[in-house]
């Protein structure tokens, strides 16, 4: 039986057996060695109830502390579950090593509310508070007051001089969406506001709030870092976009790009801005389920497939209609795709857009046809000497139209 073997046995042996296992250790067993259960030497630690002493010197080991059991259950979780008292001095040893300061015990509660649970003491309490433990939960409920109710100005002062508040709304911005960040940072350095009143609160009689320094310094950072993002998610998305209009994309690729983190929505906000009469059209090729912009919105990120019920396709509906409301409302939109009429048409162009006044061009109900469905229809009909031709135009179209 080899040392790790050995050591998984000892593992599960009912008991205190530190001894036993520092021995194996020190043999050459692997200190990571998991039970058939999914559980590693801290979860065991935990459950045999050792002292405190040998849970620090557990995790001196370097066992992986964001493990988790088959229950699901992390080292942090499982301690804060099943351990009475719960020493501070491990749980800070926990974070240190990695453990998010947020875990929940199995009901929900962090250490924060067990704390107050059990009536513990102030000191305790602030203890608890100054490892971050529940920063994520104020810094959303403290962001949220601000935001979206009216706070008297002292509350506003009194929120602001809570320890480690301003922090944990700050933390709370830089886990918004891009979007909503670069909207959160400017309300934060708008004395205006209740969120800018809450920051440029003074804490103390030696700090003078200032954009140079404390947090206010590091939302002007954080703009800056946010305004170049944005900038290079909307040249990733327009890009993306055009390569997949270009069709020179291969369905591997295809699925890359799908599944990069925010790309879709990335592309999604780059439709939307698009005028009305070319958001149109690519909305209908990202319906159209023959068209490589429609495989890369329905290529799924998750065990979930994707539906026009949900998701960024769910969107692309939603966006759908309301163009068609818009153009209901406003006839004179309902116009011929670009290219479709004037002298500086190429034939190329009218070989797709056909004149309107052309009989061809319309179909029984005088409607000129959408994109999708004439590049659909030429590219069945093409003959291998034409793809360069169609790649050119489809280049042409969405490099003049879209591009500006």
């Amino acid at each position: 039986m080899s040392y790790d073997d050995q050591f998984r046995a000892a593992l599960t042996k009912p008991g205190k057996q530190w001894q036993e296992i520092q021995y194996l250790i020190k043999l050459g067993a692997d200190p990571s060695t998991k039970t058939s259960d999914g559980e590693n030497l801290l979860h065991i630690a935990i459950r045999s109830k050792w002292n405190k002493t040998s849970m620090l010197a557990t995790l001196d080991l370097g066992v992986a502390v964001n493990e988790t059991n088959r229950q699901g259950l992390s080292a942090l979780a499982l301690y804060l579950t099943v351990s009475r008292p719960i020493y501070t001095d491990i749980v800070k040893k926990m974070i240190q090593a990695g453990a998010d300061p947020d875990t929940t015990d199995s009901s929900g509660k962090d250490l924060v509310e067990i704390a107050l649970a059990n009536n513990c003491s102030s000191s305790y309490v602030n203890t608890v508070l100054k490892m971050g433990i529940g920063a994520k939960r104020m810094g959303s409920s403290a962001f949220d007051s601000l935001t979206k109710t009216l706070m008297a100005p002292d509350r506003i002062v009194h929120l602001a001089k809570i320890d480690n508040r301003k922090e944990a709304v700050l933390a709370h911005i830089r886990r918004l969406p891009l979007s909503e960040q670069i909207a959160a940072v400017d309300e934060a350095l708008n004395y205006n506001t209740q969120l800018g009143k809450f920051f440029a609160v003074r804490r103390s009689w030696l700090s003078e709030p200032s954009r140079s320094s404390g947090t206010l310094a590091q939302l002007v950072a954080l703009r800056q870092e946010l305004v170049e993002m944005d900038l290079e998610a909307e040249t990733m998305a327009k890009g993306t976009f055009l390569a997949l209009t270009r069709k020179t994309l291969t369905q591997d690729t295809i699925v890359r790009l799908a599944k990069t983190s925010n790309r879709k929505e990335d592309v999604l906000d780059y439709i939307a801005q698009l005028p009305l009469m070319e958001r149109k059209t690519a909305v209908e090729l990202a319906l159209d389920n023959r068209m490589p912009l429609n495989q890369f919105f329905a290529t799924k990120r998750s065990w979930f497939p994707t539906s026009e019920t949900r998701g960024s396709l769910a969107r692309l509906v939603a966006m759908q209609n309301e163009i068609n409301r818009s153009i209901r409302l406003s006839p004179e939109l309902e116009v011929s795709p670009p290219g479709t009429s004037g002298a500086s048409s190429s034939s190329m162009m009218a070989e797709y857009f056909p004149q309107t006044g052309s009989a061809s061009s319309t179909d029984t109900t005088g409607t000129a046809p959408a994109f999708s469905e004439v590049l659909v229809k030429k590219q069945a009909q093409r003959q291998p000497s034409t793809h360069q031709t169609d790649q050119r135009f489809i280049d042409t179209w969405f490099l003049n139209n879209l591009t500006s």
